[in-house]
């Protein structure tokens, strides 16, 4: 796997832990007597999973996947 290809998936693992941290809180708000939460908080939470995991996950898994063209390729 190059490394360009890990970076995108751990960035992207990193952006899924953040929504779902912001999920939980928007959840736990609900629940509890706190006042409601922003009004951008959902927006920005689907952004977060949308735009940074998936376009991350999509991006490393494409690059670790697709063949390299044969002038970039090592033949010793």
């Amino acid at each position: 796997m190059f490394e360009i290809a890990r970076q995108y998936i751990k960035t992207s693992l990193v952006f899924a832990a953040i929504s779902v941290l912001l999920g939980m809180h928007m959840i736990a708000q609900r629940f509890s007597n706190e006042p409601k939460p922003l009004r951008w908080l959902p927006t920005a939470h689907g952004h977060i999973f949308l735009v940074g995991f998936v376009t991350m996950m999509i991006m490393g898994v494409a690059i670790w996947m697709f063949p390299r063209p044969k002038s970039a390729r090592y033949s010793p």
